[in-house]
């Protein structure tokens, strides 16, 4: 299941600017450029999109003296606000660190999940391999025990 805006609003989305706020999904980060370009992810539509367990995202509220920046990411299908930005100038680089920390932290865990897929399938190679030993001795010698 995902978070879905058009039924639950996040709890620190305030688009009461103008709607000239947006919201979008960071999928990674281009090191060369530590600025808004530098985010590698789409834009949401709001109340359109449903936004997916795992994934990180950044919000904007632009309006008045600041813009207010959110970085959040939805677990268990609520949104965890993760850190604020009111920067006026340099929103993204306050919150580079904490984003590059997020990605590599999901990162190491598709890896460690990876890993443990290829290791489930190389016990499976060895008991088929097993398998085919025993059939292999029961059809030459009749005997059911190896």
């Amino acid at each position: 299941m995902k978070f879905n805006p058009k039924e639950e609003k996040l709890p620190f989305e305030n688009f009461n600017f103008g709607g000239r706020g947006y919201i979008r999904r960071i999928d990674d980060l281009d090191q060369n450029n530590k600025n808004g370009y530098g985010l590698l992810g789409g834009f949401m539509e709001r109340g359109e999109d449903e936004y997916e367990n795992g994934k990180l995202y950044l919000s904007c509220s632009r309006g008045g003296e600041k813009d207010v920046y959110h970085l959040f990411t939805i677990k268990e299908d609520k949104p965890v606000l993760l850190k604020v930005s009111y920067a006026q100038k340099g929103a993204v680089r306050t919150l580079w660190d904490k984003m590059d920390e997020f990605l590599s932290q999901r990162e190491s865990k598709s890896n460690v999940q990876l890993l443990d897929i290829i290791l489930k399938e190389e016990q499976s190679r060895d008991r088929l391999k097993e398998f085919a030993t025993f059939l292999m001795e029961f059809a030459v010698t009749g005997k059911k025990e190896v």
